[in-house]
């Protein structure tokens, strides 16, 4: 089970790590709870805000749907750009090439967390005398300027 009453140094610690993340990868502009973060004790899913023409910009991609500028939120880093038809080779290539770009951000963060002190993780525990580091996962993506 998790405590999900993070102190101000957890939440820090999330900050921290997505202020590496925003480093390397110019395109994220910060980060929010998902709506049911609490729900789950071993990762804590969050939203991460993306700047989508910049993200254009580092992967060189010329073109991307427009409307992923102002939509609610994407599941997948790369759904504003262009995957070819449903179903073809090329359409699945491309939704795994933004399957595994989105766990490379997602391992980015947590080897930044994983760095800092203790009391700045959250931790959870099974019922056992050991505690174990939450994972930090993005699970949706948010448009931002």
């Amino acid at each position: 089970m998790r405590d999900n009453n993070f102190t101000d140094k957890q939440l820090r610690g999330i900050n921290l790590a997505i202020n590496a993340a925003k480093k390397k990868y110019p395109f994220i502009t910060g980060w929010s709870f998902t709506d049911d973060y609490e729900k789950y004790d071993v990762t804590l899913y969050i939203n991460l805000h993306v700047n989508v023409k910049k993200l254009a910009d580092y992967l060189g991609e010329t073109t991307y749907k427009e409307h992923y500028e102002t939509i609610n939120r994407f599941g997948a880093i790369l759904a504003p750009f262009d995957w070819g038809e449903y179903g073809t080779e090329d359409w699945e290539k491309f939704g795994e090439k933004s399957y595994k770009f989105g766990l490379t951000i997602a391992d980015f963060i947590n080897s930044a967390y994983e760095q800092l002190p203790e009391d700045f993780k959250i931790y959870y525990d099974l019922s056992h005398p050991f505690k174990y580091l939450t994972k930090i996962k993005p699970d949706y993506y948010i448009p931002a300027q």
